[in-house]
Order: structure tokens, then sequence, then C-alpha cells
């Protein structure tokens, strides 16, 4: 494999690529989805992931809770902090 990867690409083509995505990940929300779940969140720090996606259904911005909980998980903003089960406290 390496043999025709020189020949065909030449000194570059040795090198060890990982594949997967390049820049952000295809299936993230949008900026303006992702302000709106950090805003809720800010204001309604009790809020779970459904609860922050079904209130944003309501204004018309459709994100699933996994995608809520994507946006928390990547911001690691000091005012939303995991849900309990994360934190390894109970319900």
């Amino acid at each position: 494999m390496s043999r025709s990867r020189k020949q065909t690409y030449g000194a570059d083509g040795l090198i060890d690529r990982l594949p997967g995505a390049r820049g952000p990940h295809p299936n993230r929300v949008s900026a303006e989805i992702e302000a709106a779940i950090l805003a809720h969140g800010l204001d309604h720090p009790s809020h779970g992931a459904l609860r922050v996606s079904q209130e944003l259904m309501l204004q018309g911005l459709q994100v699933s809770s996994g995608g809520v909980r994507g946006v928390w998980k990547r911001s690691q903003g000091p005012a939303i902090e995991a849900p309990p089960y994360e934190r390894g406290g109970t319900r």
C-alpha cells in the first residue's frame, strides 16, 4: 500500500492522514440555535435537555435533546453544569 501511495502522491503520500470530517461536524446545529440554547440555559438552569428542546420547539426552533446536550458539552460554560446523572449524583 505504501509503495503505491508513494508512486501516486510522492513523499506526501506516505503521511498518515486520519479519516473524518473536516472543520465543524456536518450535523452541528446553526449558530442561531446554539445561541438560543445557551441563552435558555442561562435563564432556566434547572431545565434539562429535553425541556430546553421542547421550549425551543414552541419558539419555532427545531433541535433535539441530543443536540442541546451537544451544545452544552461543547460550550463548557461555567453557568451551565452537567445534569446530576453525569456528575455522579442521583436524579
